[in-house]
């Protein structure tokens, strides 16, 4: 009986004790809090509430009572104190009444006006944070809005980069993508100005970028995009290796592994899930490790080992059952389509039929959660619009009387002017209609005149621009032969002494270091083989006749364009090639063919600034081949794309370009009866697609 009376009196007594232990922690932050330094009085409020979630809901909601009514009480009105003391207490209520809270939040959004600027900003952050949590997305990230744009006459870029990283989570969960990708690529925008003076920066905010780039990349796979979506993953996984978070490289990598499947490197979906299921165990994150259990499952069966699919869906059904996990819809689907390529078409109905009844679950929980939602928010906007209303109303009213003189004025003054314009017109309508006869002839003269003065000194800059570009093509030639064949006498003297000293080398077998002579010689040889090219290259371009009765091998064209642009290409743009396993050769004049070919890979290579890809695909028909340039550069906007082959027209800054290449490759094809059809876009790339016909059908 003594022990069960001390029991009692600890379970009574000490909840008490602990209460009021927090209950003095609050009190002594409220006293020293600074309340002319915004940044320090936010900080304190937020210790306060690290305080309040320790006691109870009822001790919580009394204390938060308790500081508004001090701070009243001070004298002097402090809205932002108010305001930050109702932020919390508006969080406790919504804990048991959305309603509640989302009314207290009603009456401070009021008091925001009141405000200094910089409060004003703090002020619609919180009240943005708050709506987003209780599932007023819309709401929130209104709010939001305005936060930013009070946050960025401020400079605070911390507070920039949380806001814009918070509403595109919340346009992620909305399933509006689009905007997702905008927001956090903007609060990307903003990291490298935050903290600019620390080595390290908070490990928080780091896990926030790495964040920031896998929802990005989220988004990406859900809007279709798996090469985007590839490219973001890569950086969060750089981010995640850097900072050695074992945590974010397998969340990453498992993200990967859906790219991987999407693009059918299945080898490569395997390796990732095998090592994220291995991750998942070793940090017990069961529901991870089920997940990757159905992709390799999905695996299995996309490349034929059914038995090894069975066997992994079932041992995830075993290893669910085992820590009291719910499966995925996804493992309904890959049961069914494995039933489906086994021939077990009755099992595989049973699956698909669970698949959808889980699908159809998860879109009506969805659906009634947004219809309280909007009951809510509805409620709201009808008390602001009342509210709206009446101050409008109010200015109205006051400004009535004088709206409506000055109406009257105005018609008075209008009336008058009419009249006096009318009788001016009436008198001189003759004298302008004569006027006008003879400035409307002189103006049709003078139009014609200026059309045909425009024409011709367009023509004449556009014939001059051509015989000049052709004058220097034609010297270009002349000077690259002579250089060639310059180049070519030493080479020959170089080549017979290489020949020379091989075959003495060979003769005299006794020779000391003879392996170090022979490589020696054999760089030797590689050197001559490389200017050799060159000179081959070089002399293609210089090749100065009219003829188009030459067979040209496209392939071979092609092929040494890359080779001359080769500079410009290493390390940095990966060139793959389809060819076409036949030679594809055509009647015509190789050297202009060069030149065409030659314009259109330069154009690829400039427009694409860092690293890249150029593919070039060839393809036959019956009466046709076709030659396909892709590049993954800047792209060419659809006002653009039309006018690329007009001579003179280019997007380049002056001085990289006159506009005349593409127009010249037109006109070489062209010439060749051949066809070229260019399609791009902004931010993806180009395509050029080039058609000649065979060689038997050019006369």
């Amino acid at each position: 009986m003594k022990y069960t009376l001390l029991i009692f009196c600890f379970l009574v007594i000490n909840p008490i004790a602990f209460s009021q232990s927090w209950d003095k922690k609050i009190d002594s932050v409220y006293r020293v809090a600074d309340r002319e330094n915004i940044d320090s009085l936010v900080k304190s409020y937020k210790v306060i509430f690290n305080f309040l979630k320790n006691m109870s809901y009822d001790d919580a909601v009394s204390k938060c009572e308790d500081l508004k009514t001090k701070t009243l009480h001070k004298g002097e009105k402090n809205y932002f104190e108010e305001f930050l003391i109702g932020n919390n207490l508006a969080w406790f209520y919504a804990k048991k009444d959305k309603k509640k809270g989302v009314s207290e939040y009603f009456r401070l959004v009021n008091t925001i006006p009141e405000m200094k600027k910089e409060e004003q900003a703090y002020a619609w952050y919180f009240a943005g944070k708050f709506h987003i949590s209780i599932g007023m997305h819309n709401l929130g990230a209104k709010y939001m809005l305005k936060a930013i744009d009070a946050f960025k006459l401020t400079d605070n870029w911390l507070k920039l980069f949380r806001i814009h990283y918070a509403l595109g989570d919340t346009y992620y969960k909305a399933q509006l993508y689009r905007e997702a990708i905008k927001e956090m690529q903007q609060a990307l925008s903003y990291y490298p100005n935050i903290d600019k003076n620390k080595k390290k920066p908070e490990s928080s905010l780091t896990k926030m970028f790495m964040s920031a780039y896998n929802t990005i990349a989220l988004a990406y796979e859900k809007l279709g995009q798996p090469d985007s979506a590839e490219v973001y993953y890569k950086r969060a996984k750089q981010i995640a290796l850097e900072t050695n978070n074992l945590l974010w490289q397998y969340i990453i990598d498992a993200n990967m592994g859906h790219i991987y499947i999407l693009k059918k490197k299945y080898d490569s979906a395997e390796i990732v899930f095998k090592k994220d299921e291995i991750l998942s165990k070793k940090y017990n994150q069961e529901k991870d490790v089920i997940n990757d259990m159905v992709r390799l499952a999905q695996v299995y069966m996309l490349t034929g080992r059914l038995d090894s699919s069975e066997n992994k869906l079932k041992q995830c059904r075993q290893y669910a059952l085992l820590h009291n996990k719910n499966l995925p819809y996804l493992f309904y689907k890959v049961y069914s389509e494995l039933n489906e390529k086994k021939g077990d078409f009755k099992n595989s109905l049973r699956y698909l039929k669970q698949y959808y009844f889980m699908v159809d679950s998860v879109k009506n929980i969805t659906l009634s959660k947004k219809m309280s939602r909007i009951n809510v928010e509805h409620t709201l906007e009808k008390e602001q619009s009342r509210l709206r209303e009446m101050e409008i109303q109010n200015k109205i009213d006051s400004a009535k009387i004088t709206m409506q003189t000055l109406i009257i004025i105005g018609l008075i003054l209008l009336s008058v002017i009419l009249i006096v314009l009318f009788v001016i017109y009436y008198r001189d309508r003759k004298k302008i209609s004569a006027l006008n006869a003879k400035l409307s002839s002189a103006n049709e003269k003078l139009q014609a005149g200026n059309k045909e003065l425009s024409s011709a000194l367009q023509s004449l800059k556009t014939t001059q621009t051509q015989l000049l570009q052709n004058e220097k093509m034609a010297s270009l030639g002349i000077l690259t032969s002579g250089i060639a064949h310059e180049i070519n006498n030493p080479l020959n003297y170089i080549m017979g002494a290489y020949i020379g000293l091989t075959d003495y080398f060979n003769e005299h077998n006794n020779i000391e270091e003879k392996e170090e002579i022979e490589l020696f010689l054999r760089s030797i040889y590689e050197g001559i083989n490389r200017i050799s090219s060159i000179i081959k290259g070089l002399n293609q371009f210089s090749r100065n006749n009219s003829r188009y009765d030459e067979d040209c091998d496209i392939h071979f064209i092609i092929d040494n364009c890359i080779f001359l642009l080769g500079s410009t290409l290493k390390h940095r743009i990966d060139v793959q090639k389809d060819y076409f396993p036949e030679s594809l050769v055509i009647m015509g004049n190789t050297g202009k063919l060069h030149q065409a070919f030659f314009n259109i890979l330069l154009n690829s290579v400039q427009a694409i600034k860092n690293n890249g890809i150029i593919s070039i695909k060839t393809e036959k028909d019956n009466d046709k081949i076709s030659v396909i340039i892709k590049d993954n550069g800047c792209g060419i906007s659809k006002e653009n794309i039309k006018r690329v082959m007009v001579p003179f027209f280019t997007t380049k800054s002056p001085g990289e370009g006159v506009g005349l290449g593409l127009s010249i490759s037109h006109s070489i094809i062209k010439e060749h009866k051949g066809n070229i059809i260019f399609d791009s876009e902004i931010g993806k790339g180009t395509t050029v697609m080039i058609t000649f016909p065979l060689k038997n059908d050019i006369v």
